[in-house]
């Protein structure tokens, strides 16, 4: 994925300063819904939303050798961030329906 979106800065949050970059954000909110279902479309099975991996490399975070110390590869699953990353989803299907 090529980065399109540019750094914006602003200093006061006023009506043109906002849709300057509304567009912007809307596109990676769509980019980022169509990882999450790419990324579950490649493995069904996997019952959890799974965007656990290097976001500068694009690879899956791999099994530590000790396993105590595994936070991060998909064989951990922490409650709360999955029912938050499906409270968060819920809102975005809402906004998609009306974008």
């Amino acid at each position: 994925m090529k980065n399109q979106f540019s750094r914006a800065v602003m200093p006061e949050a006023r009506g043109q300063d906002i849709s300057a970059v509304l567009r912007g954000w809307e596109v990676m909110l769509v980019e980022i819904l169509d990882l999450m279902l790419e990324r579950y479309e490649q493995q069904p099975d996997y019952p959890f939303i799974d965007m656990k991996f290097n976001t500068v490399t694009g690879t899956d975070f791999s099994v530590p050798d000790d396993p105590k110390k595994d936070v991060k590869s998909r064989n951990v699953v922490f409650g709360w961030i999955q029912g938050r990353a499906l409270e968060a989803l819920v809102g975005h299907v809402k906004w998609f329906r009306d974008f």
